[in-house]
């Protein structure tokens, strides 16, 4: 929700600025079809140079994921299931499991990443693919130098759109949508933490009370319930849980 009203505000402000100062949308408008062309088609096939398909993929997943923000599915128990499956093939040490269990979280959580750093990748590049976009309406432009001033500073400024527009997109949509994911990316990650937390002090002969308080102190202190509420919750577990 957040994110959307952001997004309309970064266009409301940007443009509204612009027209209050006594701007022409003409110019933009008009060169905007063009420009956008040229800079994001450079950007996408970049992305896609630079990207396996796996990447991309996850990173065509996460957009979902920037709007919608971190989301517990059923099948994040699976690093549960591994774990107790683990303490049953006596592998009962617990500083092996929480060893095998944090290389499982450090190789997930760069998984994780890499829809994030795709995206960043691609905002650091915008603004030079905009100069490339500018550069090619410099050239048309010195091509009609024997035009009048008038249509000579029309032109350029539909050049300069190019710059505007790589750096528009770059730090006031892409960029900023690689940091919200790279966020999301963190607090689902937190899920796994609270997992790893409360396992392990289980394996290292606490109460269950004890290891479930353990976990509570490693969720963020946004999602985090307080003691009562969580005593509350435990004493509504029917027993045969």
């Amino acid at each position: 929700m957040f994110q959307i009203i952001g997004i309309v505000l970064l266009f409301g402000l940007v443009f509204g600025s612009f027209i209050m100062a006594g701007g022409k949308m003409d110019v933009i408008i008009h060169a905007a079809p063009h420009e956008l062309m040229a800079i994001l088609g450079a950007g996408v096939a970049a992305f896609l140079i630079a990207n396996s398909m796996t990447v991309i993929k996850a990173t065509a997943a996460g957009f979902g994921k920037i709007f919608a923000g971190p989301k517990w599915k059923n099948s994040d128990v699976d690093f549960i299931c591994d774990t107790l499956r683990m303490m049953t093939m006596n592998l009962e040490d617990p500083h092996q499991v929480e060893d095998a269990m944090e290389k499982q979280l450090e190789k997930h959580h760069h998984e994780a990443h890499a829809p994030a750093h795709a995206l960043t990748q691609l905002a650091d590049g915008l603004p030079a693919l905009g100069i490339v976009a500018a550069v090619l309406g410099i050239i048309k432009t010195m091509g009609a130098i024997t035009e009048p001033p008038a249509v000579l500073g029309g032109m350029i400024g539909s050049a300069l759109v190019g710059t505007f527009l790589g750096v528009f997109m770059a730090y006031g949509l892409v960029g900023p949508m690689a940091t919200r994911l790279a966020a999301v990316v963190d607090d689902d990650h937190a899920f796994y933490k609270i997992i790893q937390a409360v396992l392990v002090a289980h394996l290292h002969g606490n109460a269950a009370q004890i290891s479930v308080e353990i976990g509570r102190g490693n969720v963020p202190t946004a999602a985090q319930p307080s003691f009562l509420e969580l005593e509350e919750a435990l004493s509504q577990i029917p027993n045969e849980a």
